[in-house]
């Protein structure tokens, strides 16, 4: 079979990856410049840096089994990764069972309660059992009031906007119980991330679609898919060739496929049209000392404007970059969040004005050497109670026309094992023999 592959980033690469092995032709079209998509780096020293933060933890083995087709395993590595809360316009450390136990804004039975809570959830073994009940009642029920309303509040308020209240425990009890899966000691946690910077996973999977016979085209945007009579039979370019091909898998956001294809049955184009996003922003700083002692922050103050502080490179070394300290300013935003129109100069000025607060020995003028900053709309499906109910599958009612984004991957979280596990089932689901007349 020729199978034409919607979006270059790592869904749409690790799927073409699955069937190029199976011996099909696979094509890409990628309109950027590169590949990766959300994964995609740039270039910061003798490495590369996300755009948008990654790490892995110690459950993803699906991703490691990629990395070893990948020929990238030697390449994994494994440090302890410190973590902090900032609350109340105070850090506090938050990686061990001693820093929860000193954490003083929680009453001490509550501290207990919290440590003991995620043992808990680890009993549930299936997530439909608890998908009807929103994530806050959940967490309550769990943690207790005092850790629901000083912890988990504040954090699903600034990741999921007005949806917060609305998000189903099913999703926040993978992401507890995902991250139970790291590797953890009396030193605290370890994270897993890939020297030299994750683009050269989404280069290897490039290349070994074009080894095996295939292409990655990119700075190829598609007008519209091609549609008839029930089938889609490939797809038409922004210059008006056509790529024709037996199956055609879209990984681009749902709003970007019915753009592409207003031959989709209307009700269907409506439910998955119906599927909200959290957008994603992602101010980088480049510092000439380090900021902290911490590689994750969460923020949990009122006033800030970002939800976490990634010190990357307390985790992997600044020589790695040339020497550069690199810090990551992350903030969710809905889709019409004026953010996304403010100027990249404003964006880390205010960022930076903010990040003083935290720190009152960084000084902007002084520390930043320079700046970039990120941002897309369509990164954090709304995973809302009994999303199961709603969940698009891979097969679209168009024969030929397969889906493969991040809406489908509930209950996991955004991450790349996650791409890897809905890429083998995209695959799969192309390459399942069509049903006899």
């Amino acid at each position: 079979m020729r199978i034409l592959v919607l979006g270059g980033g790592v869904t749409g690469l690790f799927s073409g990856h699955e069937l190029a092995k199976a011996g099909h032709e696979v094509v890409v079209v990628e309109k950027d410049d590169r590949v990766g998509g959300l994964a995609a780096g740039f270039p910061v020293g003798e490495a590369t840096l996300e755009k948008f933060y990654h790490h892995f933890f110690g459950g993803h083995t699906a991703l490691f089994t990629l990395l070893e087709e990948l020929g990238l395993s030697s390449d994994l590595v494994w440090h302890r990764a410190r973590m902090g809360f900032f609350y109340d316009g105070r850090l506090y450390p938050f990686e061990t069972p001693w820093d929860l136990l000193r954490f003083s804004p929680l009453p001490l039975m509550s501290r207990v309660r919290l440590g003991a809570s995620s043992l808990l959830m680890k009993r549930i073994s299936d997530y439909r059992t608890i998908e009807g009940e929103s994530a806050l009642s959940f967490l309550r029920r769990y943690t207790g009031e005092p850790a629901c309303e000083i912890i988990w509040r504040p954090l699903l308020k600034m990741k999921f906007g007005e949806e917060s209240d609305r998000i189903s425990a099913a999703w926040i009890w993978n992401r507890i119980t995902d991250r139970r899966k790291s590797a953890k000691g009396a030193q605290g946690e370890r994270l897993g991330y890939l020297r030299g910077g994750l683009q050269k996973i989404s280069d290897a999977a490039a290349r070994s679609i074009q080894s095996r016979g295939g292409a990655v085209r990119l700075n190829t945007a598609v007008s519209r898919l091609l549609i008839d009579d029930g089938a889609c039979s490939g797809a038409a370019l922004a210059g008006g060739e056509e790529i024709r091909a037996d199956a055609v898998l879209c990984t681009l956001p749902n709003r970007a496929l019915t753009a592409l294809a207003p031959g989709l049955p209307a009700d269907y184009a409506a439910a998955i049209s119906g599927i909200s996003y959290q957008g994603s922003l992602c101010c980088i700083l480049s510092l000439r000392q380090p900021l902290s002692e911490y590689y994750w922050i969460n923020v949990a103050s009122r006033g800030m404007p970002f939800v976490a502080v990634i010190e990357h490179t307390n985790f992997m070394p600044a020589s790695d970059y040339g020497g550069a300290h690199l810090v990551y300013l992350g903030k969710y935003l809905a889709n019409d969040d004026p953010l996304f129109k403010e100027s990249e100069e404003s964006i880390a000025k205010r960022f930076s004005a903010d990040l003083v607060k935290m720190f009152p020995r960084f000084d902007p003028a002084k520390d930043v050497e320079r700046f970039w900053v990120f941002r897309a709309p369509f990164t954090q499906p709304v995973f809302t109670v009994n999303y199961s109910r709603v969940m698009p599958g891979v097969k679209t009612p168009v024969r030929g026309l397969f889906l493969a984004n991040t809406t489908q991957i509930y209950p996991e979280s955004r991450a790349l094992n996650s791409s890897v596990l809905l890429a083998r089932r995209a695959a799969s689901a192309i390459l399942e023999p069509p049903p006899r007349p």
